[in-house]
């Protein structure tokens, strides 16, 4: 159906009969119809109709722009004897089920339906919602509509609306003939708008206005005026609160002005680390509440040429929780032209605080691929085009926590995009000062940079924490990119990196450590360097004399202390929390089937010296002296892995 849409799996019977009393059967049945612009209009659309032409019942069942479900139950015949042919009857059920409660309603009553040739008439159509209530109804002949609303709610106000218009007949409306109408509307409670624009917002707030229609159907004339009050915006997983708003919109032959629409920004007391580190700005800051002002204007007719927005920041509490916390100053402009979208805009940041969770938050892979519940790929956001020019400065008081650094943040970045390509950054972020938290100590950050320079998720990084205040000030440098970093040892005076990594982790050098500080110092190493540490752990090894490293869970000694424990080798290691139930292990092999083992207990004192003997792939001797002393047989069973392949059958057959 070109310039309609597509229809997919439609399939059509009806019989018919030309006397009153001659039987009526339809059944219709339509899979799938699309949209020009709309995939899955609707969907398994099924009507049956059944009775005589007299007397029979339509039913309607079906989904429509996704999940909304519709039914209708209408019951009437032709009439015969009329001079024009005639449909009458009622329409008995009707309703749409929703998802979204606020869209759902239903018929309360049974409506009349006539429709005619020369005329038709339908209503009162008298629906439910949710908490609200609605009357239409509509007739035309002799050249002449007329259509009535009329609603009543406590999420819809009182609302009332009129329209008429000039007829070419009773189907046809005549398209430059002057038609006028009017709908007026009060509301008490803007409760409900905080659904339409997601599920975690929360609003407020009173509307008023009066929208009158003139001109021709062909081309309109919309006028009227709009006003709000005690209007309140909120956005709890951010605490974000705006209140106490004022609305003043002017519609002037479709010309759509807003000459205000302003809220107060609530602010929550500032975290403690920036009441102590920012005292006097904060005091200044965040004393009286925030503004945002927002104006500008747009057309609503066809020929609309594009709407634009001013905004205006002034300290606008964007985040307010305990961890999160910022104020944010500025102005810009948002505009939509055509199909694209323009935004400008420089804000800067007055004070902030900003805690990182200990893990981030998990996501899906970039291969992985949502279904929906009946198989198709889920559609991907969609992109718009984009003119974008915004630049960010952090200010002198953005303070951050988080993946063991804790700093001042300063500097700037600049977000541009052309089309529906990603947003690209320039600029450059720097620390302040501040310390790096790793394997127990405090690191200095000597300098901490990221530059932007291409797509914002992987700028560049310069970076250099050191441990001051040793014979051997050692420290880590970070090059590279944030997806591919490049971690280098840095001493002074310069030392090999062995030395280097027992000085930064262990505050002295390895000449003066066990084999308890050579396990601590080979998960340090693979902690800092990933799948690139080997070369470092062949030092290690070498220099302590070692064959064997792991760290697993468990406890020597006890009930567990001959149990197998879960076991990760070169995973990270973190002195500063959950070591009381780690083992670390370093061992040397005497020969092939022999293992000397040395277990330390890491957070509690216990320690295991472990001879064990491999006597065959299934049996073993494990001998132990210390917190532990036994003698151990082990007899290892295998299941579970690929079955055996059967044997091949060489006899002459």
């Amino acid at each position: 159906m070109p310039g309609v849409g597509r229809v997919k799996e439609a399939s059509l019977t009806a019989d018919l009969g030309s006397l009153p009393d001659s039987p009526l059967r339809i059944d219709a049945r339509v899979a799938n119809f699309d949209g020009v612009d709309q995939p899955g209009l609707i969907r398994k659309l099924d009507v049956h109709a059944e009775g005589t032409r007299r007397q029979h019942r339509l039913r309607v069942a079906g989904e429509i722009a996704g999940s909304n479900a519709v039914k209708l139950v209408i019951e009437g015949g032709v009439v015969d004897d009329a001079r024009e042919l005639q449909w009458s009857g009622r329409l008995l059920e009707g309703s749409l089920a929703s998802a979204e409660r606020f869209r759902s309603f239903a018929l309360t009553q049974p409506a009349a339906i006539t429709l005619g040739a020369v005329a038709w008439r339908v209503g009162p159509l008298l629906l439910a919602g949710d908490a609200w209530q609605l009357r239409l109804q509509a007739d035309a002949g002799g050249q002449r509509l007329h259509a009535d609303v009329s609603g009543h709610g406590s999420r819809l106000g009182n609302i009332t609306g009129q329209l008429e218009a000039t007829m070419l007949d009773a189907w046809t409306l005549n398209r430059r003939a002057a038609w006028q109408g009017a709908l007026r509307g009060e509301i008490p409670d803007l409760g409900w708008v905080g659904e339409l624009l997601g599920e975690t917002w929360r609003s407020g707030g009173r509307f008023n206005g009066e929208l009158k229609l003139g001109g021709t159907p062909e081309q309109p004339l919309a006028s009227g005026q709009f006003r709000g009050e005690a209007l309140a915006l909120t956005l709890p997983e951010q605490g974000m609160r705006l209140t106490n708003g004022v609305l003043d919109a002017r519609l002037d032959d479709n010309l759509l002005r807003v000459s205000q629409l302003a809220f107060d920004s609530e602010l929550q007391p500032a975290p403690r680390t920036l009441q102590r580190e920012a005292a006097d700005v904060l005091a200044e800051k965040a004393a009286r509440p925030g503004r945002l002002e927002i104006a500008g204007q747009m057309r609503v007719d066809r020929a609309s040429d594009g709407a634009t927005l001013d905004l205006r920041l002034d300290r606008v509490g964007v985040y307010q929780l305990p961890g999160q916390w910022m104020l944010v100053s500025g102005d810009g402009s948002i505009s939509l032209i055509k199909d694209a979208l323009r935004v400008r805009g420089r804000l800067a940041v007055d004070a902030a605080f900003w805690q990182m969770a200990p893990m981030g938050a998990p996501r899906l892979s970039d291969d992985v691929v949502v279904k929906t519940a009946d198989g198709a790929a889920a559609p991907s956001a969609f992109r718009p085009r984009l003119d974008l020019d915004v630049e960010s400065d952090l200010g002198r008081n953005f303070h951050f926590r988080g993946l063991g650094l804790e700093a001042r943040l300063a500097g700037s970045v600049r977000l541009r995009a052309e089309g529906r390509d990603l947003p690209r950054a320039s600029g450059r972020i720097r620390t302040q000062g501040g310390r790096y938290d790793a394997f127990g100590q405090q690191l200095e950050i000597e300098r901490g940079i990221l530059t932007f320079q291409g797509l914002l998720d992987n700028p560049a990084i310069d970076a250099l924490a050191v441990r001051r205040g040793l014979p051997v000030e050692a420290g880590v440098q970070i090059s590279g990119t944030v997806q591919r970093p490049i971690v280098r040892l840095v001493s002074d005076p310069d030392v090999p990196d062995v030395e280097k990594l027992s000085w930064l982790v262990l505050g002295h050098g390895p000449e003066q450590g066990g084999a308890g500080a050579a396990g601590l110092l080979l998960s340090a190493a693979g902690s800092l360097f990933g799948n690139d540490s080997g070369g470092l752990m062949r030092q290690i090894k070498q220099g302590f004399g070692i064959d064997e490293f792991s760290v697993r869970q468990g406890e020597i000694g006890g009930s567990g202390g001959r149990q197998m424990g879960s076991r990760v080798v070169g995973g990270s290691f973190n002195t500063a929390s959950g070591t009381g139930d780690q083992i670390v292990s370093v061992g040397r092999r005497l020969s092939r089937n022999v293992l000397l083992s040395y277990d330390q207990a890491l957070g509690r004192a216990g320690s295991v010296v472990k001879l064990t003997v491999n006597l065959n792939r299934q049996v073993s001797l494990v001998a132990r002296a210390g917190t532990d002393n036994a003698l151990d047989m082990l007899y290892t069973i295998t299941f579970g892995g690929p079955a055996a392949r059967e044997k091949r059958d060489d006899s002459p057959r």
